[in-house]
């Protein structure tokens, strides 16, 4: 269900090369197109070793972390996942939830409300449960050094001397990718999708140095907003999409080689 290594493709921009790493390819089906599986199963694989039952998430509505747990456990059978989601009156379930069901997952539908009020309804959920709940947008060492072993594993042809570009949503990415690099890099940029930049920085700085070539990019749309334009790959339309409208929209200031990084969302 995971390939042990993703692709960098090469794509024609403005007659500009794009170097892409595919970190979305890192999943097969059942499982959902999303490099942050790397993080999550080593995750589980410790809760797993450690006794825990149940592990659980809280996915925003236009998520597949759900999905992407309740797939992800099918490798520990001794796991149970159990996805949160806030449910508006009158609306479908989203489709990932229906997949985390249909994988075995226990959904937990609550009212919709701020991101920390409903994150710690989740987690008091799962404490009843007896179970642990992942942390949101796998902020945790795991994740971080998951990415800066694939980060390592990078020709240095696609990024040498050039720039970095990255969608961030908690920072994780950006902090694997900083901790990977092997070779000098004149920029790095992440675009946040929605969170401030004060607080994907708090994020990046708990695992590594942050050197004066990151630039951090305010979010220019909310985080349930898409941007306009289209992507040469699939992007997701409320994280990685953000950042390749930044890279096209910027490409005659970026110092080639560039790379942009796809995680998948």
């Amino acid at each position: 269900m995971y390939r042990e290594h993703t692709p960098v493709e090469c794509y024609g921009v403005l007659q500009r090369n794009v170097n892409v790493k595919r970190d979305d390819l890192y999943s097969l089906p059942p499982a959902p197109a999303l490099g942050k599986l790397r993080g999550m199963r080593s995750f589980l694989k410790k809760l797993s070793n450690g006794g825990t039952k149940a592990v659980g998430c809280y996915q925003t509505r236009v998520s597949n972390v759900g999905h992407a747990l309740a797939a992800a456990c099918r490798e520990f059978p001794e796991l149970h996942a159990v996805v949160v989601y806030p449910q508006l009156r009158n609306q479908e379930r989203p489709d990932s939830i229906e997949k985390a069901e249909r994988l075995g997952a226990t959904v937990c539908a609550i009212r919709p409300n701020v991101l920390p009020i409903c994150y710690q309804q989740s987690k008091r959920l799962l404490g009843e449960m007896g179970g642990v709940l992942l942390p949101f947008g796998m902020d945790c060492l795991d994740a971080v050094e998951a990415v800066a072993r694939e980060t390592t594993l990078l020709p240095t042809s696609v990024y040498r001397e050039g720039t970095v570009i990255v969608s961030c949503g908690s920072g994780v990415t950006m902090a694997g990718i900083l901790k990977g690099i092997t070779c000098p890099v004149r920029r790095i940029v992440g675009i946040s999708c929605g969170r401030s930049v004060k607080k994907i920085r708090q994020c990046v700085e708990q695992y590594t140095f942050m050197p004066p070539f990151v630039e951090l990019v305010p979010p220019s749309l909310p985080y349930y907003q898409s941007p306009r334009g289209s992507c040469p790959f699939p992007a997701h339309p409320h994280y990685d999409l953000k950042g390749w409208k930044y890279l096209v929209d910027h490409l005659d200031e970026l110092q080639e080689p560039i790379l942009f990084w796809n995680v998948g969302a």
